[in-house]
């Protein structure tokens, strides 16, 4: 009927369809509006030419033909976990629908409109308008309005507000597609600190995206595509029980359109692709309550951005009027680590830098970074887990770890962490420095650059980072036998090690002048260890560096001599008669093709698979294109602390996924000479053994006596079987097997 409104409540597991295009049935239909809603909607054959459509759910997918009037879709999602001037009626919620709104541990938030591939939205008379939006602005304890402020000293934001169009959109006015993110946050521990919580924590990773990938769009008027994401975070700590304040705030803020697929843009008006990006992140740490001058004063903003329209591959855009595209982004971070009487704290510049007294509390945020990533990564949302690894690198400009190894007759003190590069700063080149650039995660050295020549300002170059310090010190009656340093490489199958008596080590490992040692950083976490022989060396001598004043026990982070060890691990090669081989498999899950005709880098090693399936690796000729299913990469490997270890021995496993790739399974596989016992009763002259913590004990039992149900018992014999068992990790995260 006209002048009638026609709504229809969604389900998730069915497509809606609908088709009043028949005159004869329907007449003509005037002011007629066909609303959609649910949680999920998904729509097929909508064919309504004479009535207004619009589409309202956080998920919006178009897999048939769409034809309305005019067409609106509203995908919309908030932090808002329940609201009761919507969920309750109106005599309520008039009274008390203003104050019953709130949030519990709602932290992620998602708006998402798809055009399917084949599939195609039109408009007769009106508009095409199609708006994605995320708002996140709640703690993440809001039941109780301000009443429950003080005990949000945390607070963490997923957005992500998408629109994807693969098929046709085609309006006979105007289309206007837009994205859209808006989080604010503000944490405080000005009640916590004074229970023993020095930290305040606050993280937003937002993503806003329009994506035309081999579309075509339509438009008698404009066409207006519009993205913008704003992220507003900011963290505030004090001393309280503690002697420590510690200020976190992170954002990583994503905003985009991207054009490319051969898409086709058509307007008898304008277009105007326009891209927003903002991000301000703040954080500071001061003094409290807690009437003392010995504090530690942590601060720590990180704000990585990434912003852009694109237009790419063979698309094309054609307007009878201007076509304006743009992106801007305005990025602003913060952190000053202030004592009560407004100066630096502990002598900082109260801008946010450090120096190596906060060395283990930095290593420590990185690390909460990186496992809060870990989890979200767990729980569905991996592209979260990548950007927050990410931004966990950019703490204190510090990429990697120095791990120092317990030492008998002596001492080592190194820092926290270190950067094998840095981020050149010079307007021009510089004669004998080396530049590199990143291609695939790796440092590349640039030879084609000249001295004095100006370094692009739209290409980022990096140099060497300054030389690791190591300061040594003997215990009275001792001097340094050897300096080790061992390090896994992303991606590699084996760990090197450098060793200071050997000369033109690789690192650059050497003895200075005053007794200490440095070496060049590695991009990958390092292992320092120290061996002491009898003697004296008048030079060794070298002036201490400030340590981390404990901070690193208040991140659990290990220090010498504290870890508990397992009486069972096996670190070195057994030497034992029995001792049973490891090795390493080689599967198609190491390795990943090269597209066809991507073309070869000089920096990267490709392979070719062999008939018996190993691989091996090939010479290419850097630039040429690769042809089809011919070379792979390796994208990880599984490095074995052993290689001999004996029976019942534990020995550790390190998975080794190049950058932006993650372990999905790893296995055992082995044969056993412990047979499962498939009869009802005991044998006699057999000896029985029960499997308990990945070791074989033996069981006394009684021949005849009936097996126990749902107990697996084993007998040893000549004979073996084939076992597979899947080797996951522990609390630690480390991966262990019982040989």
């Amino acid at each position: 009927k006209s002048f009638t409104n026609y709504k229809v409540n969604a389900k998730a597991d069915k497509e809606v369809s609908a088709n009043w295009s028949d005159a004869g049935k329907y007449g003509s239909l005037f002011f007629t509006n066909l609303l959609i809603e649910g949680d999920e909607v998904v729509l097929g054959t909508i064919n309504v030419p004479t009535a207004n459509l619009t589409v309202i759910s956080p998920d919006i997918t178009v897999n048939g033909a769409v034809i309305a009037s005019s067409v609106v879709m509203t995908a919309k999602d908030t932090d808002v976990l329940f609201d009761f001037s919507e969920d309750v009626g109106e005599t309520i919620s008039g009274k008390v629908g203003g104050y019953l709104s709130g949030s519990l541990f709602d932290f992620n938030a998602s708006a998402e409109i798809t055009i399917s591939k084949g599939a195609s939205v039109k408009s007769t008379a009106g508009n095409v308008t199609m708006s994605a939006t995320v708002d996140q602005t709640r703690k993440m304890i809001d039941l109780l309005g301000s009443l429950s402020d003080a005990i949000n000293f945390f607070n963490i934001k997923v957005g992500s507000a998408q629109i994807n169009v693969y098929g046709t959109v085609d309006s006979a006015r105007n289309i206007v597609m837009a994205s859209k993110a808006n989080v604010s946050m503000n944490v405080s521990n000005a009640t916590m600190a004074k229970a023993y919580i020095p930290l305040s924590f606050v993280v937003a990773v937002t993503s806003t995206g329009i994506e035309l990938v081999g579309a075509n769009v339509k438009a008698g008027g404009n066409v207006t595509v519009t993205a913008e994401s704003t992220d507003s975070m900011k963290a505030e700590s004090t001393t309280g029980k503690l002697p420590v304040s510690i200020a976190v705030a992170v954002g990583v803020n994503d905003s985009h359109i991207l054009v490319s697929g051969n898409t086709s843009i058509t307007a008898g008006g304008n277009v105007k692709l326009d891209n927003k990006a903002d991000t301000t992140a703040i954080a500071k740490a001061g003094k409290g309550a807690l009437n003392s001058d010995s504090s530690a004063y942590i601060a720590v903003e990180v704000a990585v951005q990434d912003g852009y329209v694109k237009v790419e591959d063979t698309s094309s855009i054609t307007a009878g009027g201007d076509i304006d595209i743009c992106s801007n982004a305005a990025l602003k971070g913060t952190a000053s680590a202030v004592s009560g009487g407004g100066n630096a704290a502990d002598g900082g510049s109260g801008d946010g830098s450090s120096d190596n007294s906060t060395g283990g509390g930095l290593a420590g945020i990185k690390d909460l970074l990186k496992q809060v990533g870990t989890k979200l990564g767990k729980s569905g949302l991996n592209w979260v887990m990548v950007k927050l690894h990410l931004a966990a690198e950019f703490v204190d400009s510090k990429a990697y770890k120095v791990n120092v190894s317990s030492t008998q007759h002596g001492s080592v003190s190194a820092p926290a962490s270190a950067n094998g590069h840095k981020a050149a700063d010079t307007a021009t080149f510089q004669e004998g420095v080396k530049y590199y650039k990143q291609v695939k995660g790796k440092y590349v050295e640039d030879t084609t650059v000249k001295a004095g020549e100006a370094i692009p300002k739209k290409s980022t170059y990096y140099v060497d980072a300054d030389p690791v310090r190591l300061v040594i010190t003997p215990d009275k009656g001792y001097t340094v036998d050897e300096v080790i340093i061992s390090y896994l490489v992303k991606g590699e199958k084996a760990k090197t090690v450098v060793k200071s008596t050997a000369a033109g080590n690789a690192l650059n490992l050497v003895k200075n002048d005053d007794g200490s040692y440095s070496f060049t950083m590695p991009d990958a976490d390092v292992t320092v260890s120290v061996t002491f022989k009898e003697g004296t060396d008048a030079g060794q001598t070298p002036e201490e560096d400030p340590t981390d004043a404990g901070l690193a026990d208040l991140f659990n982070e290990a220090t010498s001599g504290t870890d508990e060890e397992d009486p069972n691990e096996q670190t070195e090669n057994s030497t034992s008669e029995g001792a049973v081989t490891l090795a390493v498999k080689e599967t198609d899950g190491m390795y990943t093709p090269v597209p066809k005709d991507e073309l070869f880098e000089a920096s990267t090693d490709y392979y070719k698979k062999n008939e018996d399936g190993t691989f091996e690796k090939a010479a290419v000729e850097a630039g040429e294109p690769a042809p089809e299913n011919t070379y792979y990469e390796r994208i990880g490997a599984v490095v074995l602390e052993v290689t001999k270890a004996d029976p019942n021995a534990t020995v550790t496993l390190i998975p080794n996924p190049v950058e932006g790739k993650e372990l999905t399974t790893l296995t055992a596989s082995y044969k056993s000479h412990y047979l499962v016992e498939t009869e009802k009763n005991f044998k006699d002259g057999r000896i029985y053994f029960l499997l308990v913590d990945g070791k074989y004990q033996k069981q006394t039992v009684k021949a005849g006596e009936a097996i126990p149900e749902k107990t697996t018992y084993y007998y040893r014999t000549s004979d073996t079987r084939n076992v597979e068992t899947t080797v996951t990790a522990d609390s630690t995260g480390a991966y262990k097997f019982v040989v």
